[in-house]
């Protein structure tokens, strides 16, 4: 009888690692499918990201949406290793800054916040490709702007930045505005979201860009 509780207590470790074992693998067939493959394309922003049904338009793809909805450049500055570094991606498309402009900080400090969030990622994840994606144009009477001008500025300026910091620059921009600059009343509902057909549109300028 003196024998049989340490018997009992090593049985019962046994069954609890067993059990913790069970939970902690049971995964979803999408994730389990991730799991199984070096490669994870993140997508990082704000609600333009957020709302992007990715695993539908790209559904043969590794991709992860790091977007969250009302975010600032100031926002994924501060949680840089859960929105990037904990994927260890292979690929990152940013698209981040027209919740600034709409909260009135100005392009000097957008444009010098996207490029702090490119160079951590480029000296935390150095094997990881960059690409940055053009802020996208809003229907400015219904947003409450003047015009699409400033938008049109910092996408130049970090065109520029790209170019010379083997980044890859993707403009969006032009493919979503309509005869009078504004935000395609096709692509868009409210003036500063896109719409299915939006999306639509983004996903075909972002497809080879996805392939190896």
């Amino acid at each position: 009888m003196k024998n049989r509780k340490p018997i009992f207590i090593l049985l019962l470790l046994a069954c609890g690692i067993v059990l913790s074992m069970s939970v902690f693998t049971v995964f979803t067939d999408s994730e389990k499918e991730k799991l199984q493959t070096t490669k994870q394309y993140v997508f990082l922003g704000d609600s333009l990201t957020d709302y992007f049904d990715l695993e539908d338009s790209f559904p043969d793809l590794p991709v992860i949406n790091s977007g969250i909805a009302g975010n600032t450049t100031e926002d994924i500055l501060s949680d840089m290793e859960h929105r990037v570094y904990a994927y260890d991606p292979s690929k990152v498309f940013l698209l981040i800054g027209i919740n600034d402009l709409l909260l009135g900080e100005d392009a000097d400090t957008i444009i010098e916040n996207i490029q702090q969030i490119l160079q951590k990622i480029q000296a935390n994840c150095p094997q990881t490709q960059l690409y940055l994606e053009s802020l996208y144009p809003v229907d400015p009477y219904r947003v409450g702007r003047k015009d699409n001008e400033e938008i049109k500025e910092i996408n130049q300026r970090l065109k520029t930045y790209a170019q010379t910091n083997n980044i890859e620059f993707i403009d969006v921009y032009g493919s979503l505005v309509d005869e009078q600059d504004r935000l395609s009343k096709e692509y868009t509902d409210d003036g500063l979201h896109l719409n299915q057909r939006g999306y639509q549109i983004v996903s075909e300028i972002l497809t080879p860009f996805l392939k190896d």
